[in-house]
């Protein structure tokens, strides 16, 4: 680190080192991996519009918990179909 700071010329630096669980860290790389691969999908699939994702903190002891929102009027006639297609994705 000291060496690669002296390269690019950077004198003050602060190094702040922590332990994590590496189970933890695991569990969060999961889900990672998951949220942006349905982000992504979401994204790309122009028929979820203004669709939003969300999740809850990821811990070992608990499940983790997604929500996903989509914004539907009980008038629009396709409702039903809409939040049936975004619950089997």
């Amino acid at each position: 680190m000291k060496r690669q700071l002296k390269e690019n010329s950077l004198s003050a630096y602060k190094v702040n080192v922590s332990e994590r669980n590496v189970k933890q860290v695991e569990k969060e790389n999961r889900w990672l991996d998951i949220e942006s691969k349905t982000l992504a999908h979401l994204q790309e699939n122009k028929g979820y519009k203004d669709v939003t994702y969300k999740k809850t903190e990821v811990t070992l002891k608990q499940p983790v918990m997604v929500a996903i929102v989509a914004p539907i009027t009980k008038s629009d006639e396709n409702a039903q179909e809409y939040s049936g297609k975004l619950r089997k994705k």
